[in-house]
């Protein structure tokens, strides 16, 4: 069975678009970057939510999408600075780390599927990615633009609002994706867009072994 263990709320930011900015305190946790952890609403119900800070920073951080009717997002939203939350150990399978550093690595993310990412970034800022494709429905969706300028190729998108990144979906801009055999590809968000990618990447002989995702699931 999960244990579950105290964290208090050092600050919570809500964006225009029901972006949920979650930081607590961190206490003595251990992870690595694409770890999960369950947050537990008052009704004992819990969802997992990639860590969003890095292995040196002293708090831990979320980004959550408030939905309507989540369980547990709905829940979150109405916490304040300095409120209790229960939170499980880490855990995860998602690891950006696991594969060789010499071969490229190529992220992708849509929404809140940043938050494994920005980890990734803020705990090895020398070691960026070669590529991040990185898709957003609006402005104020957008997390972690400070953490990105070491990356060479930088290709944002933004769907529904007018910007100057480009102006539609993540996957108008396949066509930049660097394609070998030799490079590692990851992904996080939306399963639509993990799906666009393992088609696109299957299409051009990439094998399946060399693709690594986490669905992200509203909640």
């Amino acid at each position: 069975m999960t244990s579950f263990n105290k964290h208090k709320i050092l600050n919570i930011h809500h964006s225009n678009s029901g972006i949920i900015e979650l930081i607590l305190e961190r206490k003595d946790v251990l992870f690595k970057p694409g770890d999960c952890m369950a947050i537990s609403s008052n009704d004992a119900k819990s969802r997992p939510y990639s860590i969003c800070s890095g292995i040196n920073d002293n708090f831990l951080s979320f980004l959550i999408r408030k939905i309507e009717n989540g369980q547990v997002s709905k829940y979150l939203s109405n916490l304040k600075k300095n409120d209790q939350l229960l939170i499980s150990e880490p855990f995860g399978w998602f690891s950006p780390l696991k594969n060789n550093t010499n071969q490229k690595n190529i992220f992708f993310a849509t929404g809140t599927g940043i938050a494994p990412f920005l980890s990734y970034l803020k705990s090895y800022p020398n070691n960026p990615p070669d590529s991040l494709f990185y898709g957003v429905r609006k402005k104020d969706d957008l997390f972690g633009i400070n953490n990105f300028t070491m990356i060479k190729n930088l290709y944002i998108s933004i769907s529904k609002e007018e910007s100057k990144y480009h102006n539609g979906r993540i996957t108008e801009n396949f066509s930049h994706i660097p394609l070998s055999k030799n490079n590692n590809y990851y992904c996080c968000g939306r399963e639509s867009m993990i799906n666009d990618v393992r088609i696109f990447l299957k299409t051009k002989g990439i094998s399946k072994n060399k693709i690594f995702n986490e669905v992200f699931f509203n909640g």
